[in-house]
């Protein structure tokens, strides 16, 4: 007759070195947790600073557009005053007035807006160089480049027509220089900040 018999398990205290091992495998996974959750809340900030960046530019370049459109319908107001037009202006001095008191009051807030958000960002980029390579901020800044280049283009198409078709009032030619003087100023300044960048990135 065959009798299994089982041998009992022994067990026997663990080693100092087993010890050891145990506790530098959990203090290992405390901390992986702790350097994920750095990762983690480090991407939160990124994403939360890039969040206000994006406002804070949009916020910049819209009172800039504002500001222009408004200091150009307020000139062309000036030169309409000065240089009338008997034909055009003759059933139109009701909504000319009121396209005025527009463009006063758009310009009275957009403008301050801009050149305080200007001089926020400047000081930033004095106390930060990095944010000057701010996506968002190049992406608008040549987003406006190209607005203003085409604007620029349609401006000159419009002179050459009107000079070949005979129409050389001096209505026309102010107008055409308002235009041409406002957004050759955008277009220089924000040039001079780009290469300003390239400058301040090389030091």
């Amino acid at each position: 007759m065959l009798v299994r018999t089982r041998r009992a398990k022994q067990t026997f205290p663990l080693s100092c070195r087993d010890v050891c091992a145990r506790e530098e495998r959990g203090a290992g996974g405390e901390v992986n947790n702790l350097a994920l959750s750095y990762t983690s809340l480090k991407e939160m900030v990124k994403q939360g600073s890039a969040a206000r960046e994006t406002f804070l530019y949009l916020v910049t370049f819209a009172a800039l557009y504002t500001a222009a459109l408004s200091l150009g319908g307020l000139l062309f107001g000036v030169v309409d005053h000065f240089f009338p037009d008997p034909v055009q202006d003759r059933d139109s001095s009701v909504g000319q007035n009121d396209a005025l008191r527009w463009s006063i009051a758009s310009l009275v807030v957009a403008l301050p807006l801009y050149l305080g958000m200007t001089r926020k960002h400047f000081r930033e980029y004095a106390s930060d160089p990095t944010r000057l390579a701010s996506k968002p901020r190049l992406w608008l800044t040549y987003l406006t480049l190209t607005v203003l280049a085409l604007v620029l283009m349609g401006t000159t198409v419009d002179l050459i027509s009107n000079v070949l078709g005979g129409e050389v009032a001096p209505r026309f030619f102010l107008k055409v220089a308002v235009v041409v003087v406002i957004t050759a100023t955008i277009l220089l300044f924000y040039l001079w900040e780009l290469r300003w960048k390239g400058s301040a990135e090389e030091t």
